[in-house]
Formats: C-alpha cells, structure tokens, sequence
C-alpha cells in the first residue's frame, strides 16, 4: 500500500509517535509504532478530505436550490395575500434629545512646571 506523505501528513506523524513512544508504560516495537503513526495520520487526513467534499457538496447543493425572496413584491399576511407596503405597521420615532444639555464639566489637566524641579 503507497501511503502519501506530505507535510501535515508527516508533522501529525510524528505527533502521534513523539505521544506513543514517550508514554511512561510504553513497551513496543519502535518501528512498528512509527508505521502505525504513519498509517493513523494518512487515515485521518483521508476522512478529513472526505469531509471537506461533503461540506463543500452541500453548501453547493444549497445555493443551487436558494431562491431569492422579492422585497418589493409585498409582505404575505397570514392568509397568504400580499400586503402592501403603505399598509405595513409605521415604526414609531425615537424621541429627540434637547438641543442644550447638561454637560458634565470636565477637571481641567495642571500643566507640570518647567525648569528646575526638586532634587
């Protein structure tokens, strides 16, 4: 079996034997256990692309089958006619600030003296 081995495939290789290999109860075949890391990264990234295929068919499937509502065509009442839009519920104003209001005064900085200071 050709397993291909790329730099992610490699680096979560590696991952897995570094995690396996320095278990304090760890007693095995130090070969065995960097073929079966290989083997584990190499199936994992194999069901990830499956995955990424999947995802990416059903996103494509769903702005295939998307159909675009007309804002200008009315709102639907609950008996399915079409409102008009001078019908629609007016939304009510916020109410105004006054134009002069009271404001917090602001403490002014102390300008820090030049020259000669203690020393």
């Amino acid at each position: 079996m050709k397993m291909k081995l790329d730099k992610d495939t490699y680096l979560l290789a590696q991952d897995i034997y570094l995690r396996t290999v320095t278990n304090p109860g760890y007693k095995g075949n130090d070969q065995q256990t960097a073929v079966e890391s290989i083997r584990h990264s190499v199936a994992f990234f194999t069901q990830w692309e499956a995955m990424q295929a999947q995802v990416s068919a059903a996103a494509n499937d769903v702005i295939e089958n998307a159909k675009p509502e007309s804002l200008a065509s009315g709102i639907k009442k609950a008996n399915g006619d079409r409102q008009k839009l001078s019908e629609a519920p007016k939304k009510e104003l916020r109410g105004k600030l006054p134009a002069k209001r009271e404001k917090t005064p602001i403490k002014q900085l102390r300008a820090k003296a030049k020259g000669k200071g203690k020393r």
